[in-house]
């Protein structure tokens, strides 16, 4: 009885497996101005650009419009970060937590997202250490989901993303900055 049910187990899994179900998901990256939404906010990337920051050195910039919705409350940029995972290519160099800069308000970096206002921003990543802006051609931005954590003791909350989740995934070239 034991190796009919292996079997049948087998069969299976062989199925699934033939058919696609046992492949790992790997996103399908979309075009530029491709709108990606969490339950916690919605972005649209449009164009990304080498560019140079007094504090950071080479940047890479991309242009977004960006709106939280799924907070009353101002959101730390770090836990919007959080919830992308940011990828260089070629290389496939992994940079993490941008800073936001409002086109609106050009003069600072923005630490926290308003709720329910639409803004183009200017998201901006420091550069890996070795590479360089002309290494780089496209940045792939894939946007997890996220959840909302509370402190212990319940005085707090903060937002992490979703092992394994993604909601959509955008390929920018990059451009001339």
């Amino acid at each position: 009885m034991i190796s009919v049910g292996a079997a049948v187990v087998a069969v299976a899994v062989l199925g699934l497996y033939l058919f696609g179900g046992l492949e790992t998901a790997t996103p399908t990256p979309e075009p530029p101005g491709t709108r990606l939404r969490n339950v916690l906010y919605e972005i649209t990337p449009h164009e990304a650009a080498p560019a140079s920051d007094e504090v950071e050195g080479a940047v890479v910039q991309v242009l977004v419009d960006v709106e939280l919705h799924g907070s009353d409350l101002p959101v730390p940029m770090f836990d919007i970060g959080s919830t992308m995972d940011v990828r260089l290519f070629p290389g496939d160099h992994r940079v993490k937590h941008p800073d936001l800069t409002l086109t609106r308000y050009p003069q600072g970096v923005t630490t926290r997202l308003q709720p329910h206002m639409r803004e183009e921003a200017l998201l901006s990543w420091p550069l890996p250490d070795g590479v360089s802006p002309d290494e780089v051609d496209t940045v792939r931005i894939t946007v997890r989901q996220a959840e909302k954590l509370v402190t212990t003791g319940g005085g707090g909350f903060f937002w992490s993303p979703i092992a394994g989740s993604s909601v959509g995934t955008v390929d920018l070239p990059i451009g001339e900055g």
